[in-house]
């Protein structure tokens, strides 16, 4: 705990509100990070069992209900890949922040 005061000390005010995002986006890049592995589980679940309720009762909601098992896998595909874009992009934008505060 010193070590924290010891590093508001050493910090002006700009310094402090970029370690404030930087730890924020930390935060949100994780929370992506498990995001994207999680939908690789209903994606293995419908390649590998075709008649799978769980995936079946939640596509139900979708407007677009009566799909086939490639469709499926289609859309599942294409949310994991603009899912890992989307949090590339982001993780690119963190590490520049991250770079911005550390020099």
């Amino acid at each position: 705990m010193l070590n924290i005061y010891k590093i508001k000390k050493i910090l002006n005010i700009n310094e402090k509100k970029n370690l404030k995002f930087v730890f924020l986006y930390s935060i949100i890049n994780s929370i992506f990070e498990f995001i994207s592995i999680g939908l690789l589980v209903p994606i293995f679940i419908t390649l590998f069992d075709e008649k799978n309720e769980k995936i079946n009762y939640f596509i139900s909601y979708l407007p677009f209900s009566n799909l086939t098992f490639y469709n499926t896998m289609i859309i599942l595909s294409l949310c994991f890949f603009f899912l890992i874009l989307f949090k590339n992009l982001f993780s690119l934008f963190f590490l520049y922040k991250k770079a911005k505060v550390a020099f």
